[in-house]
């Protein structure tokens, strides 16, 4: 039996940190050895990452002094890297969840560009299948593993995915290598032991071809998960999914992706959404809260929350942000957050103090200050002689509830108050002559 790494990987690897996955396992010693042998020809630096979980005591120890042993004899770059699963377990989580999210967590401190190459191979798949149908997954859920993936600016890649458990241990048996064999491997507490030496075996028995057949059915599944997340993107690109009415007729199987989007664009994370968060969700935009704003949160993205009212959502950051400096003579445009400051060069009107204001040029000490609201801020408006709370402003003009304590407040070099953006501009450096700055306000939520 001979495997050998395919060239479409070759684009992928070009240049680039390749950390494999190296339990010492069949999947990832196999997984290793063929990066190691196309490493020059791929023109990529291999590392390999051990990661011990602190659950099988000795039997752990063994399997990475076993991985250690056999990186130095190849001379690839090796890490073990201890997570003490059972010390960093969360409530209500398994073991097996928890190896999961703590592995993955230090895959996100990869340097960007990085690429993660884990051994799954096709029995895998059919096991994630079966383990994904009984958490009621959609078709997208049910092939999650596919053999190239973006997670957070980190490339994972699954060369082996396509090639069968028994195919890889005869590679490594015809090659004279031994594995390691993790002895929990062959109980049957957890679920996926489970399926694999019990469930999988019988039914294999009893339907021969039923191995063949679910990777076909698995080849098709994924091919309507690739049509169906190509028509989400599609759609949301087009939208505006700041407007409820925008949500309300898209079917759930569309609406479900679109909602991922939404989430890990405006969090800048891979959200996954679970299927009491998305039934909360279609509720909610099916039946508005009344005048108010109802609250969704998200476990896993502790910082943020989605407000829902009757026409509008919003997505608030929690965190709060630090303020910038922006010199317009040498910046014409500048982002904060969701929003965009921008000088007009050759502006239409005279400026209105709420999508746009005029300040005097030559009195406008610079560099101005963009930052979010203080409890306590005042302004003195144009056309005032006494100063008002800016939030009371913020609610007179009609600025969601969720929205204020977020929102942003243009200062001069001094710090003071000179324009809520959108609202109302202050009285301060009224422009007097033709020399002037003339800037406008844009909120990428609209």
């Amino acid at each position: 039996m001979d495997l050998s790494l395919s060239s479409e990987f070759a684009s992928i690897l070009n240049g680039k940190n390749v950390y494999c996955g190296f339990s010492g396992g069949a999947d990832s010693l196999t997984l290793l050895l063929l990066l190691s042998g196309a490493e020059e020809a791929f023109h990529f630096t291999l590392h390999a990452v051990h990661f011990e979980h602190g659950l099988r005591g000795r039997a752990g120890e063994d399997d990475a002094r076993f991985c250690c042993q056999f990186c130095k004899s190849r001379n690839i770059p090796f890490t073990c890297i201890s997570l003490k699963v059972p010390e960093n377990i969360r409530q209500g989580e398994g073991i097996e969840a928890a190896a999961r999210r703590l592995r993955m967590n230090h895959w996100k401190m990869l340097p960007k560009n990085s690429v993660v190459a884990l051994g799954h191979n096709s029995d895998d798949l059919i096991e994630n299948l079966f383990l994904r149908l009984m958490r009621g997954s959609n078709v997208s859920g049910l092939t999650s593993l596919s053999q190239f993936t973006e997670n957070n600016d980190i490339a994972i890649i699954r060369p082996l995915l396509s090639t069968s458990r028994n195919s890889i241990e005869s590679f490594l048996k015809g090659r004279g290598l031994q594995w390691r064999t993790d002895a929990t491997n062959l109980e049957s507490d957890y679920g996926r032991n489970f399926l694999r030496n019990q469930i999988l075996p019988s039914l294999y028995e009893k339907f021969p071809y039923g191995k063949d057949g679910l990777l076909r059915s698995l080849n098709n599944l994924h091919s309507d998960a690739e049509y169906l997340d190509h028509q989400a993107q599609i759609i949301f690109k087009s939208m505006n999914p700041a407007l409820v009415s925008n949500w309300k007729d898209l079917p759930q199987a569309i609406l479900c992706r679109i909602f991922r989007l939404f989430l890990s664009e405006k969090t800048g994370k891979n959200v996954i959404i679970g299927h009491h968060l998305l039934s909360r969700f279609e509720n909610l935009i099916a039946k508005p809260q009344g005048l108010g704003y109802a609250e969704l949160q998200f476990p896993d993205l502790p910082d943020f929350s989605l407000f829902i009212g009757t026409e509008n959502l919003f997505l608030v950051d929690h965190r709060k942000a630090d303020s910038i400096s922006w010199n317009p003579e040498n910046n014409e445009k500048i982002e904060f957050l969701s929003y965009r400051f921008q000088i007009e060069k050759n502006p239409v009107g005279k400026g209105n103090g709420v999508e746009n204001a005029v300040f005097d040029a030559l009195s406008l000490p610079l560099p101005l200050v963009i930052r979010q609201i203080n409890p306590g801020d005042k302004i003195t408006a144009f056309g005032r002689n006494t100063s008002e709370s800016v939030k009371k402003y913020l609610s007179e003009s009609g600025i969601p509830a969720p929205l204020r304590e977020s929102y942003p407040v243009l200062c001069d070099a001094a710090g003071e108050i000179i324009w809520i953006p959108g609202v109302k501009r202050s009285n301060k450096y009224p422009a007097r002559n033709s020399d002037f700055i003339f800037i406008s306000f844009h909120n990428h939520e609209n």
